[in-house]
């Protein structure tokens, strides 16, 4: 059986499509044969479809997989259901989008767009009223702050501050972190979402606050790693994540956040190991793979996993508990959002 991919590359995520990819390996069987299509930072939607169909015409392949963004998805969908070849797309899902998943489109989400509508939900159980938010300039032109923001209004809450550094930081930049910090001030809670090189440049700023903050902070998973949880675990009242995946050990990390395409990639690894290649579409629709988050269940042609709450036991030991699973409020958002980049990855 041949594998197409259409991957995209990214100047903060470098390694990227190799975590990517080395984890569909390490689950296909060595009869399998891959043709991968560059498709520059995946910002083009005509590019990314007739990625697709080169892979298909050309390479004679039998499934293709891609590592997308949400932007311009629509086009590639389109094109899947006239060609009739199975296309598994794998997202951070950092943008809601519109565009109708048919029968020969599958979608792999990290559901970033989802926990953020659940942190809304969560503050309301929890009486947090008033959240502060922390981000990068790139991390905030996503779809889920807009997630975030309609959800936490919806249930009665409200901004009670937000810290977004400029692209390019200030010379005073971890002065202007630490008053955020400092003056908590009416904040009940904070939530910040950085990715990339942007969650090293944030974790120095840590490094040099030097107070505790009594309050809860929900970080995003694609930031933890060993050394944020080392400094930030003992800077706030309780260090939370909202993810439909935690590691089970921290270990053996080393100095690279957890990446969220190598657990992407090893799901379709599992996927495509245990397809037949003779009915490739039914393989898929009928999949009962247990892969990391749980057995892959299609809702829509879509899978997420369960978004749980993860609190932090021990900073001196790295591992974090599962609180509880969450509800993830079926909203309708029906202002268009402003907001969402030309693709999840802050490839620019």
């Amino acid at each position: 059986m041949k594998i197409g991919i259409l991957l995209p590359h990214s100047k903060v995520e470098p390694g990227m499509g190799k975590s990517f990819i080395d984890a569909i390996h390490e689950n296909v069987p060595g009869e399998y044969t891959f043709c991968i299509e560059s498709i520059g930072f995946a910002e083009n939607p005509e590019r990314n479809a007739s990625g697709y169909e080169k892979l298909v015409f050309q390479e004679k392949a039998n499934v293709v997989i891609a590592l997308l963004g949400e932007y311009g998805i629509e086009h590639l969908y389109e094109k899947a259901e006239a060609l009739q070849v199975p296309l598994l797309v794998t997202t951070l899902g950092a943008k809601a989008s519109n565009a109708v998943r048919n029968d020969y489109v599958f979608e792999l989400s990290y559901g970033m767009v989802d926990a953020m509508s659940a942190i809304g939900n969560l503050c309301a159980d929890r009486r947090w009223k008033k959240l502060g938010y922390s981000s990068s300039f790139n991390d905030a032109g996503y779809g889920f702050l807009r997630a975030l923001e309609y959800s936490l209004y919806h249930f009665g809450g409200e901004f009670s501050a937000h810290y977004i550094p400029p692209n390019t930081p200030r010379e005073d930049e971890p002065d202007f972190h630490n008053a955020f910090y400092n003056e908590a001030g009416e904040s009940d809670v904070f939530c910040e979402v950085y990715n990339g090189l942007y969650a090293w440049e944030n974790l120095e700023y840590w490094k040099r606050f030097k107070r505790k903050v009594d309050r809860p902070l929900i970080a995003s998973p694609l930031q933890l790693n060993e050394s944020y949880i080392d400094v930030v675990g003992d800077k706030v009242s309780e260090l939370l994540t909202v993810s439909t995946w935690i590691p089970p050990d921290f270990a053996g990390l080393g100095e690279r956040p957890n990446s969220a395409f190598a657990l992407l990639g090893r799901e379709v690894g599992l996927l495509l190991r245990d397809m037949d290649p003779d009915n490739i579409l039914e393989s898929i629709k009928g999949t009962g793979v247990e892969g990391p988050r749980g057995q892959i269940s299609w809702k829509n042609q879509r899978y997420t996993g369960v978004h749980s709450l993860w609190r932090l036991s021990d900073a001196g030991n790295p591992v974090f508990e599962k609180v509880a699973d969450l509800e993830v409020p079926d909203l309708k958002d029906d202002q268009e959002s402003s907001s969402g980049w030309y693709n999840a990855y802050l490839c620019y």
